[in-house]
């Protein structure tokens, strides 16, 4: 039975390999250990989810001057009582000041880029239709969305 699971073994490491960039083994280097193919399992298990995160940094690198309207009511947004209490506290002007916040999570900082932005297209559209009424409207509208 181990005889047929090393070559076994080596196919999935292999596979594992082709699917997923930097698991490639060295030429010459066997057949793979039990390591290789956890490391090889473990890399496509989270793939989508490393994927995901390194999307996530890039939106904020691009987004760290964003500014923080200071009406924001941290409270209404899904954010944990500690995020809420510290970024109520200190009120940051700009998204890399609140996460400079020792203790503000970086999915706090990542929810309240995605409100904002929400809440910049809901005025953006009623901007152009040129009413203060609808103004709050599109503010109400953004604010209950951060809530869902």
């Amino acid at each position: 039975a181990a005889a047929a699971a090393a070559p076994r073994a080596a196919e999935l490491a292999d596979l594992a390999a082709a699917a997923v960039p930097g698991t490639a083994r060295a030429p010459g280097s066997g057949a793979p250990g039990p390591a290789d193919v956890a490391t090889a399992v473990h890399n496509c298990h989270y793939r989508p989810y490393l994927e995901k995160q390194a999307a996530e940094v890039a939106e904020m690198a691009r987004d760290e001057a964003l500014h923080l309207p200071p009406d924001l009511d941290y409270a209404a947004m899904p954010l944990s009582s500690e995020d809420v209490e510290k970024l109520s506290t200190v009120r940051p002007t700009c998204l890399a000041a609140a996460r400079r916040i020792p203790g503000v999570t970086p999915a706090a900082i990542v929810l309240l880029l995605q409100h904002v932005r929400r809440r910049q297209k809901a005025r953006a559209a009623v901007e152009a239709l040129g009413t203060e009424a609808g103004r709050e409207l599109a503010d109400r509208r953004a604010q209950r969305a951060a809530t869902v």
